[in-house]
């Protein structure tokens, strides 16, 4: 696509970026939803394809940087992160509810935007993990995030 063509329907690069992420983020929603399992099963298959989502779009997904917090992002419905976040709100409720947690709520997807990055996971695979172990030690450290974010909150 030429310079010019973009810019008949984007008026910056940062509205192509946003464009971009918002239908990523619709992939991984209908991913999830096809989803016949629950809980932590449900979360890590949603997660894991996202590892994967990160690594087949590559350095594109890792360009969006913003001076505002994803929970303010977030919580003003920011478009490009609404199907991310409806992707995950579900499998991150039932694996809270599963771990005997309570609902976390925002914060729960929080957690898990801080740990899946699409920066840091290409660091990982850069770094000399593979695909698989990245997205195994991710669903790991999260899933520790979950209970240690409940037991300081005292849920």
């Amino acid at each position: 696509m030429s310079t010019a063509t973009a810019y008949r329907h984007f008026s910056s690069v940062e509205e192509i970026l946003h464009a971009f992420r918002s239908q990523v983020g619709s992939e991984l929603r209908e991913f999830s939803e096809q989803q016949d399992t629950r809980g932590m099963t449900r979360l890590e298959a949603v997660s894991r394809y996202w590892v994967s989502l990160v690594l087949e779009h590559g350095g594109a997904m890792a360009q969006m940087r913003s001076h505002r917090g994803y929970l303010e992002r977030l919580r003003e419905g920011t478009g490009y992160l609404a199907p991310q976040a409806e992707a995950l709100a579900e499998p991150l409720r039932q694996t809270t509810e599963e771990l005997g947690l309570g609902d976390l709520g925002d914060e729960a997807l929080y957690l898990w935007n801080a740990l899946f990055d699409p920066r840091d996971i290409l660091d990982l695979i850069k770094s000399g993990r593979t695909e698989e172990e990245a997205a195994t030690r991710l669903v790991a450290a999260l899933r520790g995030a979950l209970i240690g974010w409940s037991d300081a909150t005292g849920h």
